[in-house]
């Protein structure tokens, strides 16, 4: 777990406060976590079948990324409802930037669909 301190705004609220980063796509903030909307990044457990060593390190850079983009200015936070694990789910947007499009952009996540049909994670392959 990655701890780092930066100004965090939820709504019109601005503070400096501790950023709790899980893994690559769930941050902690006031002991509210928050799934980043719309992405799935790699397990850090390691979920592939066959390729469980190459999830596990494209786990670890997704989470390291999401740790130095979060650490590059004001986190922002829109909060949009709940996943199933009653995370909220938000947008995070630092520099003015999706972080969840960015981690897309650098290959270290894909684009969450509501329907996965159970078919293997691309870094599974």
């Amino acid at each position: 777990m990655s701890i780092i301190q930066a100004v965090v705004c939820i709504s019109t609220v601005c503070s400096p406060t501790p950023v709790i980063i899980r893994d690559g796509d769930t941050i902690v903030v006031n002991q509210v976590a928050y799934r980043l909307k719309g992405i799935n990044t790699p397990e850090i457990s390691g979920k592939c079948e066959n390729n469980k060593e190459h999830e596990i390190d494209l786990a670890f850079q997704a989470k390291d990324y999401l740790t130095m983009l979060l650490s590059s200015g004001d986190v922002h936070i829109y909060r949009d409802g709940y996943d199933r694990y009653r995370r909220v789910l938000a947008d995070v947007v630092v520099n003015g930037e999706n972080v969840g499009d960015r981690l897309i952009k650098q290959g270290l996540a894909r684009k969450w669909t509501k329907k996965w049909s159970k078919q293997p994670e691309p870094w599974c392959k």
